[in-house]
């Protein structure tokens, strides 16, 4: 069957267990996120979030431990509700971690300290929206030093006034910052000319704190990654209804004769 991964061919591979073999390509990045903090940038359908899970496993000695003591907890963070779900599944499939998932914002709003104790008590992996977890910064219930892993979905979005921006301001008040991983498959999140191509991309990394880091091989990488379907279709000789066709050969004609009257070429 097809792994949860955006539709990336797993079946290709001898899979058992949900214990999937990484892309070379993803464990170069892997790599490069367990020296500083990084932004995955990756198209479509090539596993990033696969990423985000090996980092976690990589880094969960930290945060298998007592909340209330030494231990520390991974924070997944998604842009709207409809991904936190989604993203849960995921760590679970991969990992043998507890996860708490949560996107109702008037939900968690109600919270008090000690519902967020239980929660960060019981799970060492905590998946939300990021207006949930900037209420949880903002109100102090879980600080930013009992944070080993910080991850960006879509972490583009910070280069706009949005709440991973103001995430990212608090920890840089912050003594103590998290590690940063952020994922993309649209570092630029729009429309940009060329020439301000390295200014943005450098604008994004300090916001993060992060490096910029994709596949050294782009063409392994684009075996993997979820293909456009390709529809091929046939057109009949062009039929002008509105005589529009027409009129603009007339209107065409015309400015030529009087070029070639003034023999202009």
């Amino acid at each position: 069957p097809m792994g949860p991964f955006f539709g990336l061919p797993w079946q290709q591979e001898a899979i058992h267990d949900n214990i999937y073999t990484p892309r070379k390509y993803q464990v170069e990045l892997l790599e490069a996120a367990l020296e500083h903090n990084t932004i995955v940038c990756l198209n479509t359908g090539s596993g990033k979030t696969f990423i985000a899970v090996l980092l976690t496993k990589e880094l969960s000695h930290q945060i298998r431990g007592d909340f209330r003591k030494n231990g520390k907890r991974t924070v997944f963070l998604v842009n709207t509700a409809s991904y936190v779900v989604q993203q849960a599944a995921t760590v679970r499939t991969h990992s043998d971690l507890r996860v708490g998932e949560y996107a109702s914002v008037e939900e968690t709003l109600t919270w008090i300290e000690n519902k967020w104790s239980q929660e960060l008590a019981e799970n060492q992996v905590l998946v939300m929206t990021c207006h949930i977890f900037l209420h949880v910064l903002m109100n102090g219930f879980l600080p930013l030093s009992k944070i080993n892993l910080l991850v960006f979905d879509e972490c583009h979005l910070a280069i706009m006034d949005h709440p991973y921006r103001d995430i990212m301001k608090m920890c840089e008040e912050s003594p103590s910052c998290p590690r940063i991983l952020g994922l993309t498959a649209s570092i630029l999140n729009g429309k940009c000319d060329p020439s301000e191509l390295e200014e943005k991309i450098q604008n994004l990394e300090r916001i993060l704190k992060s490096n910029a880091e994709t596949a050294t091989d782009l063409v392994v990488l684009d075996r993997y990654s979820s293909q456009p379907r390709e529809v091929v279709l046939d057109c009949g000789p062009y039929v002008d209804k509105s005589g529009l066709c027409e009129r603009l050969l007339n209107e065409l004609d015309e400015a030529l004769n009087f070029l070639n009257d003034c023999n202009i070429s």
